[in-house]
């Protein structure tokens, strides 16, 4: 029996025009927010299923947020440096 706090999941980066403060953190569970200065907002988590992607789009949505962005991240690289120069691995958009 799998270890139900372990929860498998997909990782996304969703990004929207719009900029969601810290105080909007709850309401995006597994989630993390960030305000950037050019007035967008960059969203990263994982979720466990296509339904559960859909609710945090829903949840964008109602708040007339415009979505510019939702992708799918690489887990494999996500987070990791390069070895050569130490530099975090950007995923394309």
């Amino acid at each position: 029996m799998p270890d139900e706090k372990h929860i498998e999941g997909t990782m996304y980066r969703i990004r929207v025009k719009g900029n969601l403060d810290s105080k909007w953190a709850d309401c995006f569970e597994g989630f993390t927010l960030t305000s950037q200065d050019d007035g967008e907002t960059v969203l990263r988590g994982t979720v466990v299923d296509q339904a559960a992607l859909h609710s945090v789009l829903n949840r964008l949505n109602g708040l007339g947020l415009p979505l510019l962005l939702v992708a799918q991240v690489d887990q494999l690289h996500a987070g990791r440096r390069c070895p050569v120069c130490g530099q975090p691995i950007a995923f394309r958009e």
